[in-house]
């Protein structure tokens, strides 16, 4: 009897233990485990710590509206199973850089400082960027001509709107890779607009002016034979083969005549003053400006085209005629200065302008020349008519002596 209450005391202290153990393994337990519920910065990081390191779906959440957490410095990364719940109150990132693979919800995210990479994760929060901040976003770049096999890594991207150039390692990865470039800080909807991309080979990658979405190898253009010579605008030092077709403008130079461009690599092997890039050329171009010396016009150039030989000739037509010009046109003209004793000078022009000067002192005729040197019908006539009325009074006289008689 005494053997069976010994061995029941024994068992029930034994009970006893295994129960305060399960119950401070349990206090324990309870102490550092989801749900988290944080007042401050500190607070959060412990538990964001604790929550990291913790299997299934991990809950951290802010006391009240009134609570905010400021991340300062260093790293922190929200874990895919975790969820902060801000119960209305405010996560500010001031400096640190904060990667974002699980949830923030309900409440504020002002990234003032440092930068939010989302990486994977939801964010329902509403974000607002200030000062220094910068929110990024995964991405992964298709760059058009980019050869499968060189193994090219991108060293800077240029946004539309910046100055500077961003070679954070954020971007600096190997071009086949996930990058994290900026967004525009409204939210994770739309990314900021890449203008070109660098890589470790030297190529650069931007946007075309046609296909705007694409990312395409740029090819260099370089051009001779402009050596002395202007332009009223320069031409372009590369293209992509999402650009539209480009015009080259067409160069000018004092006393020459521009014949037009050649370029090998387009097949273009006769001057034409009328050089396009047609849309999706590929590969490295080199165009040559050709000219013809000419002493007496210089022709204009401009888009599309040099100054046509007429529209020069009007020009030298609207200006005085050159001595030596003079002297062609006068030989030109003696033949009818040989028939008709007068030299004719014509001006070249598209409306021609005629004027005559006399090469023989002619003495024009006067009236008293005309009267000394032509029969005297005057004093025939007049003589004639006066014998008339003479004759005509002594017939009426002789018929009144009659008509006295009868």
């Amino acid at each position: 009897m005494k053997k069976k209450i010994g061995l029941l005391h024994r068992i029930s202290r034994m009970a006893v233990a295994l129960l305060a153990t399960a119950a401070l393994m349990f206090v324990s337990l309870g102490a550092g485990s989801s749900p988290f519920t944080v007042s401050d910065t500190s607070e959060f990081l412990t538990a964001l710590e604790d929550a990291s390191h913790a299997s299934g779906a991990q809950l951290i959440y802010l006391t009240d509206s009134s609570t905010v957490v400021d991340l300062s410095s260093g790293i922190c990364s929200i874990p895919s199973n975790v969820t902060v719940q801000l119960n209305g109150g405010t996560l500010r990132v001031s400096g640190a850089t904060l990667y974002v693979s699980g949830t923030i919800s309900g409440g504020a995210l002002d990234v003032t400082g440092g930068t939010l990479v989302r990486s994977g994760g939801s964010i329902t929060a509403t974000i607002s960027v200030s000062g220094s901040g910068t929110v990024r976003g995964a991405r992964k770049l298709t760059l058009e001509n980019l050869s499968s096999t060189s193994g090219e890594s991108i060293v800077s991207i240029s946004y539309e709107g910046e100055s500077g150039s961003d070679t954070t390692a954020f971007v600096t990865k190997a071009a086949t890779e996930t990058i994290y470039t900026k967004m525009t800080g409204s939210g994770f909807a739309s990314y900021k607009v890449v203008k070109s991309v660098s890589t470790d080979a030297g190529n650069v990658f931007r946007l075309g002016t046609k296909n705007t979405d694409t990312l395409s190898l740029a090819y260099t253009i370089t051009y001779s034979g402009l050596t002395g010579a202007s332009l009223a605008s320069l031409n372009p030092s590369s293209y992509t083969a999402s650009d539209s077709a480009i015009l080259l403008i067409n160069p000018t130079r004092d006393e020459h005549v521009f014949d037009g461009w050649t370029c090998t690599a387009l097949g273009v092997t006769k001057p034409t003053d009328h050089m396009v890039i047609p849309e999706g050329t590929t590969g490295e171009l080199a165009f040559v400006a050709n000219w013809s010396e000419s002493t007496l016009i210089s022709r204009s150039g401009g888009t599309g085209g040099s100054g046509s030989a007429s529209s020069a000739t009007t020009a030298a037509t609207e200006t005085s005629a050159t001595d030596d010009a003079a002297t062609q046109q006068e030989a030109a003209a003696s033949q009818d200065e040989a028939a008709t004793s007068t030299k004719r000078v014509k001006t070249a022009s598209s409306s021609t302008k005629v004027t005559f000067t006399s090469s023989v002192d002619t003495v024009l005729p006067t009236i008293e020349s005309v009267e000394g040197n032509s029969f005297p019908w005057g004093w025939l006539f007049g003589g004639a008519a006066g014998l008339a009325v003479l004759l005509y009074l002594v017939a009426l006289l002789q018929r009144k002596r009659r008509e006295r008689k009868g």
